[in-house]
């Protein structure tokens, strides 16, 4: 690996078309930018159970093979899952500035480009980067009808899951399983749990308008002679039925129903007896 000052004294060379060539080191900056998008989705799939489909698989074998322990959560999971995530994030970031932008990291820790030092051409490349991904931003525009709902009802999802059962308290699940008799080791039967929080906000993006119902639209009649309009919601089935992944579904909903069925069978210990020498 080449050291800072020979990524320094580098210079960019021209092509045969007479564009300059993009120097070694924005080479490396490119790769560690590709590699923080799996690097991001793994560390950030940690910090909430349903982040990634094993946190889930390892929710349903502690629930099965100790029914008497106290139930694994949303927030019991983020307790002990977020700070570990956050870690990872701060060490996965040093390593990336350190191995695949080690000139940024140094122009940022030495503040170059505020005292004007080293003002080259590649300088100035990094700057017209920034001023354009500023440019994409303040293209997107301000916030609109859907994605507030959005925010919305993520927001809301997160707080039913973390004040459904919280340590110490009372929550809205235990509150409301509080008013049946039926009790399980001495504790009041939660019937709600974070599936039905899911099943529920799920049911209301095929109810809520996708338009605004206060302004466009959506209150105007329609026209002598004509049908009404269908009034788009903000999730149809057509789009459940592309985007759902359903070759992962299959494959924990198929592990699970094998395995189901092997323990039923008794075939894990038929098979296991077989391959004991």
């Amino acid at each position: 690996m080449k050291s800072l000052e020979a990524e320094g004294a580098e210079e960019p060379e021209d092509t045969e078309q007479g564009v300059q060539a993009d120097s070694e080191a924005f080479k490396w900056f490119c790769k560690g930018l590709i590699l923080s998008i799996p690097y991001g989705a793994s560390i950030g799939g940690i910090a909430t159970l349903t982040g990634t489909p094993p946190n889930l698989v390892m929710k349903a074998y502690y629930e099965e093979n100790f029914p008497d322990a106290p139930p694994l959560d949303f927030g019991k999971w983020l307790f002990f899952a977020f700070p570990l995530s956050l870690l990872l994030v701060l060490v996965g970031w040093t390593f990336l500035a350190l191995v695949y932008a080690r000139k940024s990291l140094f122009s940022l820790v030495t503040l170059r480009p505020c005292l004007g030092d080293g003002i080259d051409e590649e300088t100035k490349k990094w700057r017209h980067i920034n001023k354009q991904i500023k440019v994409k931003y303040s293209e997107l525009g301000s916030f609109r009808f859907p994605e507030v709902i959005m925010l919305i009802l993520t927001l809301l999802l997160v707080l039913l899951w973390l004040t459904r059962a919280p340590a110490g308290i009372t929550g809205w699940g235990q509150a409301h399983g509080m008013q049946f008799p039926k009790k399980e080791n001495d504790k009041y039967h939660v019937y709600l749990d974070d599936a039905w929080v899911v099943v529920m906000l799920g049911l209301a993006l095929f109810i809520i308008p996708k338009e605004n119902p206060l302004q466009g639209t959506f209150l105007m009649k329609a026209a002598p002679g004509t049908k009404l309009k269908r009034i788009p919601r903000l999730l149809d089935m057509d789009t459940v039925m592309r985007k759902t992944p359903w070759d992962v579904l299959f494959i924990l909903g198929g592990g699970y129903a094998i395995a189901a069925g092997c323990s039923a069978s008794k075939l894990d210990q038929w098979l296991g007896a077989r391959l004991s020498s």
